[in-house]
């Protein structure tokens, strides 16, 4: 049995405190509500040990195991909740699982992850705050999940919500990544052999022919005129280029700089779709999971807020935000503010009417998603085909001014 200090209010609303043995948290917070008692918080006392022997138990093999060089990312999150949800389901308390993986862990940083982890458990302090303590591990809107998964005891059924957002967050990021690869090394390529032919074997050909007194065509005379001015102008662009860039970044920093371009973003064909579902598809999806593991409206609308990477939506669903609080409906706030398509207003306005919100909200990430797809299988066609057709052309080009300047060559011979 362990002992477990508690801190709540009893049905009159006056505070209470204590400590009450139970063989886990979840038990302990059964026995409190059957005393009346609302728990606020609840976390396993544990024998204090002093900071020399604290360091001896913590038993950091390596450097990479110390919580500072730990780099932890949303990957090794999303492992983690894997690992803590097969061992929590199977009846394993969430305390013991961390103790067990700390324990059993091969992989370095990952061992020295969920050291750090047993050790906050240890000197009592909950799970969703020893999670918080290390960057980048869950996203930040993970957190209060872990902690209302700690206050109601359903960690099993928030951690799978957890699992579930995660992946498909990685899934939408593979996907956009994935349309774009294809291009992005075409054009490449494209350009390496271009600069090849300009800069190295274009001018051996105009040496060729103005050695033997021939006359370059109107394509060699292009490229070589293309080479030349990328010589005389390239570095100064390159210049200006890398410049201009910098004080973009510099502008964007600034609140309005950032209000501005992510607007302007939103505005770019084949991309400006894609930047908008995916945040919409990331925020109904988030406000799905919340809205699941029991996270109050106002609550679960603030911290969906954070979420969104573009500064022109998330000033729009801050407004919508105002107007739920103060009483509109879900629907009309969004319907106003025009953050989902019609389509998703209507199923958000059937959820609301038979107080389903949250199968609403689930509908809607679901045909968000779908329109996601639809938008980037799009630009990966459109971006394909125009990579394509660029490269072609290129090579057309070239291949038409080399084969033309050997012709002349050639007949600058049978000439002479």
């Amino acid at each position: 049995m362990a002992n477990f200090q508690y801190s709540g209010t009893l049905k009159s609303g006056e505070k209470t405190s204590g400590s009450i043995e139970a063989s886990d948290r979840k038990t302990a917070l059964l026995k409190l509500r059957r005393k009346g008692v609302v728990p606020l918080k609840v976390s396993e006392t544990h024998e204090l040990i002093a900071p020399e022997k604290q360091r001896k138990k913590t038993n950091f093999t390596s450097p990479h195991d110390r919580p500072a060089d730990v780099k932890a990312n949303d990957l090794m999150g999303l492992n983690l909740a894997k690992r803590l949800y097969d061992l929590h389901s199977g009846g394993m308390s969430l305390g013991d699982s961390i103790n067990l993986l700390s324990q059993r862990m091969t992989e370095k940083r990952m061992k020295g992850i969920c050291v750090e982890l047993w050790r906050q458990l240890r000197e009592g302090r909950t799970f969703a705050k020893a999670v918080e303590s290390m960057p980048r591990l869950f996203p930040p809107a993970m957190y209060p999940l872990f902690e209302a998964a700690e206050a109601s005891g359903d960690t099993e059924a928030i951690l799978k919500n957890v699992i579930e957002y995660m992946e498909e967050r990685r899934e939408l990021k593979k996907k956009i990544l994935a349309s774009l690869s294809y291009p992005a090394v075409l054009i490449t390529l494209v350009l390496l052999i271009m600069i090849g032919f300009l800069f190295f074997l274009l001018p051996r050909i105009q040496t060729m022919i103005d050695s033997m007194g021939g006359e370059m065509n109107i394509f060699t005379r292009i490229l070589i005129g293309f080479s030349e001015g990328m010589i005389s102008v390239g570095p100064i662009a390159l210049i200006v280029g890398v410049v201009t860039f910098f004080l973009l970044i510099r502008w964007r920093k600034t609140t309005s700089g950032r209000l501005i371009s992510d607007r302007w973003f939103l505005k770019i064909p084949l991309i400006g779709p894609i930047l908008r579902t995916s945040n919409l598809y990331q925020l109904s999806n988030l406000m799905a999971t919340l809205m699941e593991s029991g996270i109050n409206t106002t609550e679960n609308l603030k911290l969906s807020e954070k979420t969104i990477q573009n500064y022109w939506l998330r000033e729009s669903f801050e407004e919508a935000r105002t107007m739920i609080i103060e009483g509109a409906s879900f629907s009309s706030a969004f319907r106003q503010h025009e953050l989902f398509p019609d389509q998703a207003i209507d199923v958000l306005t059937v959820g609301e009417n038979t107080g389903n919100l949250e199968k609403g909200l689930s509908q809607i990430a679901i045909s968000v998603k779908s329109l996601l797809d639809r938008h980037i299988k799009t630009l990966t066609v459109v971006v394909s085909s125009g990579a394509m057709g660029f490269a072609f052309l290129m090579v057309l080009f070239a291949a038409l001014g080399m084969v033309l300047s050997v012709l002349e060559v050639s007949e600058t011979i049978s000439f002479q």
